[in-house]
């Protein structure tokens, strides 16, 4: 599977018209994207989140005083405790939310063309089309991981 995109954009090429077999591959793929996206992302804020978790529990009073303490206690490793919790939940949410985007775009760019809206500008239609899936993908996305954020507390 290749994902090619248009020259001088960031837009991955239309899956208009596509077989249902190509259009759960990209999904596939943008499920995949998003959780290594989340995992690193998580991995790479892991101790700035440790030291706000000390800062919310009381147990230091200032930012820098948060990260000192921790490397005096637990050293390097102790700014990663807790991230393979955060990453699990990284990967799952994140990566929910990429597939879900994507499949709820095709969905709405199939709605509008059945609509016959294609009177509409096609920026208008894009806008209209990433609007809508956002709108979507996002309380889908928390539906389903919310039990994540649960555990964590």
């Amino acid at each position: 599977f290749a994902l090619s995109f248009r020259l001088g954009t960031l837009a991955p090429w239309s899956m208009e018209g596509a077989p249902v077999r190509q259009r759960k591959a990209r999904t596939i793929h943008y499920f995949l994207s998003g959780s290594i996206a989340g995992t690193v992302s998580r991995t790479f804020i892991a101790p700035y989140d440790r030291a706000r978790i000390l800062l919310q529990l009381g147990h230091s009073r200032r930012l820098w005083d948060a990260f000192y303490g921790v490397y005096v206690h637990d050293g390097i490793r102790g700014y990663f405790r807790g991230n393979l919790i955060n990453c699990i939940r990284a990967f799952g949410s994140k990566g929910l939310l990429f597939g879900f985007n994507d499949t709820f775009k095709a969905a709405a760019r199939d709605i509008v063309k059945k609509r016959q809206w294609a009177a509409m500008d096609m920026q208008k239609q894009k806008a209209l089309t990433s609007f809508v899936a956002g709108s979507l993908a996002g309380p889908a996305t928390q539906l389903i991981s919310y039990p994540a954020d649960i555990i964590r507390v």
